[in-house]
């Protein structure tokens, strides 16, 4: 689902000039999809391993969703978001575990990165527009 997603909004998210009031809006409709998808699955992974969330996740997502708003700089708005899912992998699996999950979540990262670009050089490409 976040592939799709992100696959989805690359295109609207590249032809906006940063810093303009539609790029905020872009910005701000992608950290929200992405903080709820990544809270959700923490939820599912919750009741299919029968452990308890941990108290606050969700404000910690929202939280952290917030602040990556303000940082842009070579895709650090993701790894902001991301962190509340390291959290809650060293919080519910310890930490050989966790780390484990943070090396395969850094993974998912990379690879939602390049899906993010190709999207959006495709559309851009298949269109004749030029990235703002």
């Amino acid at each position: 689902m976040g592939f799709i997603c992100t696959a989805l909004i690359a295109p609207f998210d590249m032809a906006f000039t940063s810093g303009s009031d539609s790029a905020r809006i872009t910005h701000l409709i992608k950290v929200v999809i992405s903080s709820l998808l990544i809270y959700r699955w923490c939820q599912a992974d919750s009741l299919e391993r029968k452990e308890n969330m941990p108290s606050g996740l969700f404000w910690v997502f929202l939280l952290l969703g917030f602040i990556s708003l303000y940082y842009s700089l070579l895709g650090i708005r993701g790894f902001i978001i991301f962190t509340g899912l390291y959290y809650y992998f060293f919080k519910t699996r310890g930490l050989k575990q966790g780390t484990i999950g943070i090396g395969k979540s850094f993974i998912l990262w990379l690879s939602m990165g390049l899906i993010y670009a190709l999207s959006g050089a495709t559309v851009f490409t298949i269109l004749g527009l030029e990235v703002k």
